[in-house]
């Protein structure tokens, strides 16, 4: 038969020890979520900041400005949105002044984001409205080109803006990344 005193020291020991082990794996365990945590949130932050965010201020802009210049011009949905459409030239005048100081400013901006912070994006591949967006951008500039040497006989880049596919990926990268932030920092949606 074990000696009662002996059973009773191995109990002593062998308890805390067990719990200490435990508590142990416990914290290993907790503190490997927390850093995952962390990193996810410092990754979606950095998306946030750097990509989403900057495209989806860009986009809200121009397509406010967007309107400014159809309110401005008295046009319903703008004009050249075909080669066959004929304004006149003051309206022509001013398409290529608000193309040239105020569109391809932003959208230059959007394409830089794209070639110099494509590592936050989401997908794998680059997004097709992505790479429209690049191909609209480089359309335009060669446009723009022609505009200068004073060839005006065309008005409308080989690549029209990805505007509705564009802003549905953006808005909708934008919104559910904030959504993520909101959700690791532990904020409550308000009632």
């Amino acid at each position: 038969m074990p000696d009662p005193v002996s059973i009773y020291s191995a109990l002593a020991i062998g308890v805390p020890a067990s719990v200490a082990l435990v508590a142990l794996v416990v914290r290993y365990f907790y503190d490997l979520r927390l850093t995952a945590r962390q990193a996810r949130l410092d990754r979606v932050g950095e998306q946030l900041r750097s990509f989403y965010g900057p495209l989806y201020s860009n986009l809200k802009l121009e397509q406010d400005l967007f309107s400014v210049f159809k309110e401005e011009h008295s046009l319903g949905d703008g004009f050249w949105q075909n080669e066959g459409d004929n304004p006149t030239d003051e309206q022509g005048v001013a398409w290529r002044k608000w193309i040239a100081e105020v569109f391809m400013p932003i959208n230059e901006s959007m394409l830089a984001l794209v070639l110099e912070r494509a590592d936050l994006i989401e997908e794998v591949e680059i997004p097709d409205c992505l790479s429209r967006l690049n191909l609209h951008v480089a359309s335009y500039r060669i446009l723009m080109a022609r505009w200068k040497s004073g060839d005006l006989s065309s008005h409308l880049p080989k690549v029209m803006f990805p505007g509705d596919a564009l802003h549905g990926y953006v808005d909708a990268h934008y919104h559910r990344l904030k959504a993520e932030q909101r959700r690791l920092l532990g904020v409550r949606r308000k009632a």
